[in-house]
Protein backbone atom coordinates (compact mmCIF):
# COMPACT_ATOMS: atom_id res chain seq x y z
CA UNK A 1 0.00 0.00 0.00
CA UNK A 2 1.20 3.52 -0.75
CA UNK A 3 1.35 6.29 1.76
CA UNK A 4 0.83 9.32 0.14
CA UNK A 5 0.60 12.89 0.80
CA UNK A 6 -2.27 13.96 2.15
CA UNK A 7 -5.39 13.69 0.71
CA UNK A 8 -5.85 17.94 0.47
CA UNK A 9 -2.98 17.65 -2.15
CA UNK A 10 -4.50 15.52 -4.71
CA UNK A 11 -7.40 16.09 -6.13
CA UNK A 12 -9.51 13.92 -8.10
CA UNK A 13 -7.88 14.13 -11.80
CA UNK A 14 -10.33 15.03 -14.04
CA UNK A 15 -10.93 12.54 -16.66
CA UNK A 16 -9.76 13.84 -19.85
CA UNK A 17 -12.84 13.34 -22.40
CA UNK A 18 -11.48 13.50 -25.62
CA UNK A 19 -13.97 13.59 -28.36
CA UNK A 20 -13.05 12.07 -32.04
CA UNK A 21 -11.71 15.40 -34.04
CA UNK A 22 -14.50 17.43 -35.06
CA UNK A 23 -17.26 16.04 -32.59
CA UNK A 24 -16.68 17.94 -29.34
CA UNK A 25 -16.39 21.68 -30.43
CA UNK A 26 -17.08 23.47 -33.44
CA UNK A 27 -13.56 25.25 -35.14
CA UNK A 28 -13.60 29.13 -34.85
CA UNK A 29 -14.65 30.44 -37.63
CA UNK A 30 -12.66 31.12 -40.19
CA UNK A 31 -9.77 28.69 -38.28
CA UNK A 32 -8.50 27.18 -41.47
CA UNK A 33 -5.44 25.80 -39.65
CA UNK A 34 -7.87 24.20 -36.85
CA UNK A 35 -9.32 22.25 -39.66
CA UNK A 36 -5.65 21.27 -41.44
CA UNK A 37 -4.99 19.95 -37.84
CA UNK A 38 -7.98 17.78 -37.50
CA UNK A 39 -7.95 16.52 -40.97
CA UNK A 40 -4.01 15.07 -39.87
CA UNK A 41 -5.10 13.78 -37.39
CA UNK A 42 -7.79 11.88 -38.87
CA UNK A 43 -4.94 10.56 -41.09
CA UNK A 44 -2.38 9.98 -38.12
CA UNK A 45 -3.90 9.54 -35.20
CA UNK A 46 -2.54 10.92 -32.19
CA UNK A 47 -1.09 9.61 -28.74
CA UNK A 48 -4.07 10.87 -27.00
CA UNK A 49 -6.33 9.18 -29.36
CA UNK A 50 -5.06 6.27 -29.18
CA UNK A 51 -5.03 6.53 -25.60
CA UNK A 52 -8.49 7.40 -24.85
CA UNK A 53 -9.77 4.35 -27.54
CA UNK A 54 -8.39 0.74 -27.08
CA UNK A 55 -4.74 0.91 -26.22
CA UNK A 56 -2.61 -2.41 -26.92
CA UNK A 57 -0.59 -2.70 -23.27
CA UNK A 58 3.10 -2.49 -23.08
CA UNK A 59 3.79 -0.37 -26.54
CA UNK A 60 7.59 1.09 -26.26
CA UNK A 61 8.57 4.70 -27.03
CA UNK A 62 10.34 3.32 -30.10
CA UNK A 63 7.05 1.46 -31.22
CA UNK A 64 5.50 4.92 -30.84
CA UNK A 65 7.75 7.12 -32.54
CA UNK A 66 6.05 9.26 -35.39
CA UNK A 67 8.07 9.56 -38.64
CA UNK A 68 10.35 12.22 -39.39
CA UNK A 69 7.80 13.35 -41.79
CA UNK A 70 4.71 13.37 -39.26
CA UNK A 71 6.68 15.35 -36.53
CA UNK A 72 8.11 18.01 -39.11
CA UNK A 73 4.09 18.10 -40.12
CA UNK A 74 2.95 19.02 -37.08
CA UNK A 75 5.58 21.56 -36.32
CA UNK A 76 4.64 23.45 -39.59
CA UNK A 77 0.70 23.11 -37.92
CA UNK A 78 1.67 24.51 -34.88
CA UNK A 79 4.11 27.35 -36.48
CA UNK A 80 0.73 27.93 -38.75
CA UNK A 81 -1.58 28.40 -36.06
CA UNK A 82 0.50 30.95 -34.12
CA UNK A 83 0.71 33.24 -37.11
CA UNK A 84 -3.15 32.87 -37.50
CA UNK A 85 -5.10 35.58 -35.21
CA UNK A 86 -6.90 33.87 -32.01
CA UNK A 87 -10.55 33.67 -32.00
CA UNK A 88 -12.75 33.73 -28.80
CA UNK A 89 -11.86 30.42 -27.85
CA UNK A 90 -9.87 27.95 -28.91
CA UNK A 91 -10.21 24.28 -30.42
CA UNK A 92 -9.65 20.69 -28.68
CA UNK A 93 -7.20 19.98 -31.69
CA UNK A 94 -5.42 22.97 -31.20
CA UNK A 95 -3.96 21.04 -27.89
CA UNK A 96 -3.95 17.74 -28.98
CA UNK A 97 -1.11 18.98 -31.32
CA UNK A 98 0.65 20.35 -28.52
CA UNK A 99 0.60 17.58 -26.48
CA UNK A 100 1.80 15.40 -29.38
CA UNK A 101 4.82 17.49 -30.26
CA UNK A 102 5.21 18.10 -26.69
CA UNK A 103 7.78 15.02 -26.29
CA UNK A 104 10.10 15.98 -28.86
CA UNK A 105 9.55 19.70 -28.85
CA UNK A 106 8.58 20.59 -25.60
CA UNK A 107 9.41 24.29 -25.77
CA UNK A 108 6.72 24.49 -29.11
CA UNK A 109 4.27 23.13 -26.66
CA UNK A 110 4.91 25.65 -24.05
CA UNK A 111 4.25 27.97 -26.49
CA UNK A 112 0.67 27.02 -27.29
CA UNK A 113 0.15 26.59 -24.21
CA UNK A 114 1.09 30.34 -23.16
CA UNK A 115 -0.68 31.65 -26.23
CA UNK A 116 -4.07 29.67 -24.95
CA UNK A 117 -4.03 31.56 -21.60
CA UNK A 118 -4.46 34.70 -23.53
CA UNK A 119 -7.80 34.00 -23.82
CA UNK A 120 -9.99 33.29 -20.10
CA UNK A 121 -9.86 30.25 -18.55
CA UNK A 122 -12.36 27.10 -20.46
CA UNK A 123 -13.05 24.32 -18.18
CA UNK A 124 -14.11 21.97 -20.96
CA UNK A 125 -10.23 21.89 -22.15
CA UNK A 126 -9.23 21.05 -18.31
CA UNK A 127 -8.07 17.51 -19.31
CA UNK A 128 -5.96 18.22 -22.72
CA UNK A 129 -4.41 21.25 -20.64
CA UNK A 130 -3.41 18.64 -17.69
CA UNK A 131 -2.03 16.56 -19.89
CA UNK A 132 -0.39 18.64 -21.94
CA UNK A 133 1.81 20.66 -19.15
CA UNK A 134 2.90 17.26 -17.93
CA UNK A 135 3.55 16.14 -20.99
CA UNK A 136 5.95 18.94 -21.64
CA UNK A 137 7.58 18.18 -18.77
CA UNK A 138 10.16 21.45 -17.13
CA UNK A 139 9.09 23.51 -19.99
CA UNK A 140 5.10 22.69 -19.30
CA UNK A 141 5.33 22.93 -15.46
CA UNK A 142 7.45 26.71 -15.95
CA UNK A 143 4.19 27.66 -17.73
CA UNK A 144 1.66 26.19 -14.99
CA UNK A 145 3.62 28.21 -12.66
CA UNK A 146 3.60 31.66 -14.87
CA UNK A 147 0.14 31.09 -14.83
CA UNK A 148 -0.16 30.52 -10.96
CA UNK A 149 1.80 33.71 -10.46
CA UNK A 150 0.55 36.06 -13.14
CA UNK A 151 -2.42 34.66 -14.91
CA UNK A 152 -6.17 35.81 -14.27
CA UNK A 153 -9.55 34.79 -15.56
CA UNK A 154 -9.56 31.42 -13.59
CA UNK A 155 -5.86 30.53 -14.92
CA UNK A 156 -4.30 31.33 -11.42
CA UNK A 157 -6.85 28.64 -9.76
CA UNK A 158 -6.75 25.81 -12.98
CA UNK A 159 -2.75 26.17 -12.13
CA UNK A 160 -3.01 25.77 -8.43
CA UNK A 161 -4.90 22.49 -8.85
CA UNK A 162 -2.29 21.05 -11.14
CA UNK A 163 0.73 22.19 -9.25
CA UNK A 164 -0.61 20.94 -5.82
CA UNK A 165 -0.66 17.59 -7.29
CA UNK A 166 1.61 17.26 -9.65
CA UNK A 167 4.45 19.78 -9.23
CA UNK A 168 7.84 17.80 -9.72
CA UNK A 169 10.45 20.19 -10.44
CA UNK A 170 13.04 21.69 -8.10
CA UNK A 171 12.89 25.10 -9.89
CA UNK A 172 9.08 25.27 -9.20
CA UNK A 173 10.02 25.42 -5.79
CA UNK A 174 12.36 28.04 -6.25
CA UNK A 175 10.20 30.37 -7.72
CA UNK A 176 7.48 30.30 -5.14
CA UNK A 177 9.96 29.93 -2.48
CA UNK A 178 11.75 33.16 -3.52
CA UNK A 179 8.00 34.89 -4.14
CA UNK A 180 7.55 34.18 -0.43
CA UNK A 181 10.93 35.65 0.57
CA UNK A 182 10.24 38.63 -1.27
CA UNK A 183 6.60 39.30 -0.76
CA UNK A 184 5.22 42.11 1.54
CA UNK A 185 2.88 39.88 4.37
CA UNK A 186 -0.07 41.07 2.94
CA UNK A 187 1.19 39.97 -0.28
CA UNK A 188 1.45 36.32 0.14
CA UNK A 189 -1.25 34.22 -1.49
CA UNK A 190 -2.65 30.87 -0.42
CA UNK A 191 -1.82 28.98 -3.76
CA UNK A 192 1.74 29.46 -3.68
CA UNK A 193 2.19 26.74 -0.34
CA UNK A 194 1.38 23.01 -1.38
CA UNK A 195 3.37 22.94 -4.85
CA UNK A 196 6.70 23.12 -2.57
CA UNK A 197 5.35 19.78 -0.70
CA UNK A 198 3.94 18.21 -3.85
CA UNK A 199 8.33 18.80 -5.10
CA UNK A 200 9.50 17.87 -1.35
CA UNK A 201 11.20 21.04 -1.65
CA UNK A 202 13.42 20.60 1.40
CA UNK A 203 14.75 24.56 1.69
CA UNK A 204 11.55 26.00 2.06
CA UNK A 205 10.82 24.80 5.40
CA UNK A 206 12.75 27.80 7.16
CA UNK A 207 10.74 30.21 5.21
CA UNK A 208 7.25 28.23 5.30
CA UNK A 209 7.87 28.78 9.29
CA UNK A 210 8.14 32.02 9.24
CA UNK A 211 5.04 32.35 7.22
CA UNK A 212 3.29 30.31 9.85
CA UNK A 213 4.28 33.30 12.38
CA UNK A 214 4.03 36.28 10.35
CA UNK A 215 0.89 35.64 8.63
CA UNK A 216 -1.76 38.14 8.63
CA UNK A 217 -5.04 35.72 7.49
CA UNK A 218 -6.30 32.62 8.47
CA UNK A 219 -6.26 30.79 5.50
CA UNK A 220 -2.48 31.85 4.89
CA UNK A 221 -1.69 30.14 8.49
CA UNK A 222 -3.74 26.98 7.17
CA UNK A 223 -1.71 26.35 3.99
CA UNK A 224 1.70 27.20 5.08
CA UNK A 225 0.50 24.69 8.18
CA UNK A 226 -0.50 22.13 5.91
CA UNK A 227 2.89 22.47 4.04
CA UNK A 228 5.41 22.52 6.89
CA UNK A 229 4.13 19.64 8.27
CA UNK A 230 4.30 18.07 4.97
CA UNK A 231 8.07 19.31 4.26
CA UNK A 232 9.54 18.09 7.51
CA UNK A 233 7.65 15.50 9.20
CA UNK A 234 8.45 13.96 12.82
CA UNK A 235 10.63 16.79 13.18
CA UNK A 236 7.98 19.53 12.28
CA UNK A 237 6.04 18.39 15.56
CA UNK A 238 7.66 20.77 17.84
CA UNK A 239 7.46 24.08 15.97
CA UNK A 240 4.17 23.14 15.02
CA UNK A 241 3.22 22.43 18.84
CA UNK A 242 3.96 26.23 19.71
CA UNK A 243 2.40 27.56 17.18
CA UNK A 244 -0.64 30.06 18.03
CA UNK A 245 -3.34 30.13 15.78
CA UNK A 246 -5.16 33.24 13.53
CA UNK A 247 -8.77 31.48 13.07
CA UNK A 248 -10.45 28.51 12.82
CA UNK A 249 -9.35 27.26 9.73
CA UNK A 250 -5.94 27.12 10.87
CA UNK A 251 -6.95 25.68 14.30
CA UNK A 252 -8.06 22.76 12.43
CA UNK A 253 -5.03 22.11 10.29
CA UNK A 254 -3.17 22.98 13.20
CA UNK A 255 -4.91 20.47 15.64
CA UNK A 256 -5.02 17.56 12.22
CA UNK A 257 -1.16 18.27 11.19
CA UNK A 258 0.00 17.44 14.78
CA UNK A 259 -2.24 14.09 14.88
CA UNK A 260 -1.61 13.10 11.26
CA UNK A 261 2.01 13.55 12.36
CA UNK A 262 1.91 11.75 15.89
CA UNK A 263 -0.06 8.85 14.27
CA UNK A 264 1.99 8.15 11.01
CA UNK A 265 5.52 9.64 11.17
CA UNK A 266 8.41 8.56 13.71
CA UNK A 267 12.25 8.83 14.29
CA UNK A 268 12.53 5.61 11.65
CA UNK A 269 10.11 6.96 9.40
CA UNK A 270 10.23 11.09 9.30
CA UNK A 271 7.91 11.61 6.88
CA UNK A 272 5.56 8.42 7.03
CA UNK A 273 6.28 7.66 3.40
CA UNK A 274 5.63 3.53 2.70
CA UNK A 275 4.98 1.83 -0.75
CA UNK A 276 5.20 -1.65 -1.93
CA UNK A 277 4.31 -3.56 -5.51
CA UNK A 278 1.06 -4.50 -6.71
CA UNK A 279 1.01 -8.78 -7.01
CA UNK A 280 -2.07 -8.55 -8.86
CA UNK A 281 -0.64 -6.40 -11.67
CA UNK A 282 2.81 -8.92 -11.57
CA UNK A 283 0.69 -11.89 -11.88
CA UNK A 284 -1.75 -10.45 -14.83
CA UNK A 285 1.22 -9.18 -16.94
CA UNK A 286 4.12 -11.28 -16.19
CA UNK A 287 4.49 -12.41 -19.62
CA UNK A 288 4.04 -9.56 -20.94
CA UNK A 289 7.17 -8.53 -23.34
CA UNK A 290 7.78 -5.38 -22.62
CA UNK A 291 11.05 -4.00 -21.63
CA UNK A 292 10.33 -3.99 -18.12
CA UNK A 293 7.95 -6.84 -17.26
CA UNK A 294 11.22 -8.79 -19.47
CA UNK A 295 13.85 -6.97 -16.86
CA UNK A 296 12.33 -8.03 -13.62
CA UNK A 297 11.15 -11.80 -14.82
CA UNK A 298 14.87 -12.40 -15.35
CA UNK A 299 15.89 -11.28 -12.31
CA UNK A 300 13.43 -12.99 -10.74
CA UNK A 301 11.55 -10.28 -9.35
CA UNK A 302 8.12 -11.15 -10.25
CA UNK A 303 7.44 -14.11 -7.67
CA UNK A 304 5.78 -13.67 -4.15
CA UNK A 305 8.75 -13.48 -1.92
CA UNK A 306 10.05 -10.46 -3.88
CA UNK A 307 7.09 -8.99 -4.27
CA UNK A 308 6.48 -8.74 -0.65
CA UNK A 309 9.67 -8.26 0.60
CA UNK A 310 11.34 -6.02 -2.02
CA UNK A 311 15.06 -6.21 -1.76
CA UNK A 312 17.62 -3.61 -2.74
CA UNK A 313 19.34 -3.01 -5.93
CA UNK A 314 22.21 -2.20 -6.70
CA UNK A 315 22.67 1.75 -8.19
CA UNK A 316 23.28 0.56 -11.50
CA UNK A 317 20.64 -2.60 -11.46
CA UNK A 318 18.26 1.01 -10.35
CA UNK A 319 19.27 2.93 -13.39
CA UNK A 320 19.04 -0.20 -15.57
CA UNK A 321 15.46 -0.94 -14.56
CA UNK A 322 14.59 3.10 -14.65
CA UNK A 323 15.59 3.20 -18.14
CA UNK A 324 13.17 -0.31 -18.82
CA UNK A 325 10.32 1.46 -17.71
CA UNK A 326 10.84 4.90 -19.00
CA UNK A 327 10.89 2.57 -22.77
CA UNK A 328 7.78 1.04 -21.46
CA UNK A 329 5.97 4.39 -20.94
CA UNK A 330 6.11 3.49 -16.81
CA UNK A 331 4.14 0.41 -17.72
CA UNK A 332 5.10 -2.18 -15.15
CA UNK A 333 6.05 0.50 -12.27
CA UNK A 334 2.99 -1.06 -10.37
CA UNK A 335 5.23 -4.39 -9.98
CA UNK A 336 8.09 -2.91 -9.15
CA UNK A 337 7.64 0.38 -7.18
CA UNK A 338 8.36 -1.54 -3.79
CA UNK A 339 11.75 -2.88 -4.98
CA UNK A 340 12.17 1.20 -6.47
CA UNK A 341 11.54 2.78 -3.00
CA UNK A 342 14.09 0.48 -1.50
CA UNK A 343 16.35 1.16 -4.21
CA UNK A 344 16.65 4.97 -5.35
CA UNK A 345 19.21 7.57 -4.43
CA UNK A 346 19.98 11.38 -5.25
CA UNK A 347 21.93 9.73 -8.32
CA UNK A 348 18.59 8.80 -9.80
CA UNK A 349 16.77 11.74 -9.64
CA UNK A 350 17.17 12.55 -13.52
CA UNK A 351 15.89 9.33 -14.35
CA UNK A 352 12.92 9.58 -12.12
CA UNK A 353 11.49 12.81 -13.51
CA UNK A 354 12.06 11.72 -16.95
CA UNK A 355 10.13 8.93 -16.14
CA UNK A 356 7.33 11.11 -14.60
CA UNK A 357 7.40 13.05 -17.89
CA UNK A 358 7.18 10.12 -20.20
CA UNK A 359 4.02 8.44 -17.72
CA UNK A 360 1.88 11.88 -19.84
CA UNK A 361 2.93 10.72 -23.50
CA UNK A 362 0.65 8.16 -23.84
CA UNK A 363 -2.04 8.59 -20.81
CA UNK A 364 -3.78 5.60 -20.06
CA UNK A 365 -6.45 5.07 -16.70
CA UNK A 366 -3.22 4.18 -14.94
CA UNK A 367 -1.57 7.06 -15.65
CA UNK A 368 -2.58 9.43 -12.55
CA UNK A 369 -1.81 6.26 -9.94
CA UNK A 370 2.03 6.26 -11.41
CA UNK A 371 2.27 9.86 -11.42
CA UNK A 372 1.72 9.60 -8.14
CA UNK A 373 3.63 7.03 -6.78
CA UNK A 374 6.33 8.52 -9.10
CA UNK A 375 5.83 11.97 -6.73
CA UNK A 376 6.29 9.67 -3.68
CA UNK A 377 9.46 7.98 -5.16
CA UNK A 378 10.72 11.39 -6.08
CA UNK A 379 9.94 13.33 -2.35
CA UNK A 380 11.71 10.51 -1.33
CA UNK A 381 14.83 11.03 -2.65
CA UNK A 382 14.78 14.58 -1.98
CA UNK A 383 13.76 13.96 2.08
CA UNK A 384 16.40 11.72 1.93
CA UNK A 385 18.94 14.22 0.74
CA UNK A 386 18.04 16.74 2.99
CA UNK A 387 19.04 19.70 0.42
CA UNK A 388 18.28 21.18 -2.89
CA UNK A 389 19.58 23.75 -5.50
CA UNK A 390 19.15 27.14 -3.89
CA UNK A 391 18.72 29.98 -5.79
Amino acid sequence: MISQLRPALMPLFACMALAPMGAAQTPVQGSLVERDIEAHFTKVPSRLQRANGFKRFGATLTQVQPSPETLEMERRLVEAWEKEPLGKSVGQSVLVLAHEVAPHAPQLAARVLRRVATRPFDPVLAGLLRVTVLAAGPEGEAVAVDWLLEGRDGWPSFSASLLNAHARELQTGDVLWRRLREAAPGGVKAEWFRPLASIGHVPAQAEVLRQIHQALRDEIQQEAIWTFAELCGFEGIGPLASVQPLGPKSQKELTESLAWLRRETSTANPHGLEMSSDPDFAARFEDLPTPSMQWLRTRKLLGTEALTRPSKLSSKDTHDLLAQLIESQAFGLEACKGILFNSLGPEHEGSLLKLATVNWWSPDGQSQGRGMTLGILLRKVRYKRGEAKTP
